[in-house]
């Protein structure tokens, strides 16, 4: 299970400009890679910001507003390298949120699907068949070994 392409643009470009400037940095043209990190500023941190400056306009302050405040200082400072590098932190974090989000999610799915629907309620000696949800507070039930994997069977 992986996260949502878009999720997953955001780090991927920060990460293709960061390493691309580097590459251009080591052909000695310090120039021409302080070209490609801004250029690469821009294209992964204006997003961060307009979704940072919507979230704020609904009354949602997050930590994302730090990274936005770090990236418009890197934008206004001309330091684009520590400004994709925050760029790269801040969507990165979020594809692993949406990540663990659908795989928690998921899990959640599967026990739910596990949950018996028969419960064996008792009534003195008797043991007598129910659908779970009407089990109520004060209900005596049988539960027996290994019900809970069967459960999707009933």
């Amino acid at each position: 299970m992986s996260a949502r392409p878009a999720a997953v643009l955001g780090p991927a470009a920060a990460l293709a400009f960061i390493l691309a400037g580097f590459g251009v940095y080591l052909a000695d043209l310090p120039t021409k890679a302080h070209l490609v990190w801004t250029v690469g500023l821009y294209v992964a941190g204006v997003p961060i910001i307009f979704r940072t400056l919507r979230g704020m306009l609904r009354g949602v302050f997050a930590a994302d507003l730090v990274a936005t405040l770090a990236i418009a200082g890197a934008m206004a400072l001309d330091q684009p390298l520590a400004g994709l590098v925050v760029a790269l932190m801040q969507t990165g974090g979020e594809a692993l949120e949406h990540y663990a989000e659908r795989r928690a999610s998921q899990a959640v799915r599967e026990l739910e699907a596990q949950a018996p629907r028969i419960a064996h309620r008792l009534d003195g000696e008797r043991v007598t068949d129910i659908a779970a949800e009407h089990v109520r507070v004060g209900d005596l039930v049988l539960v027996r070994p290994g019900e809970m994997s069967r459960a999707t069977a009933w």
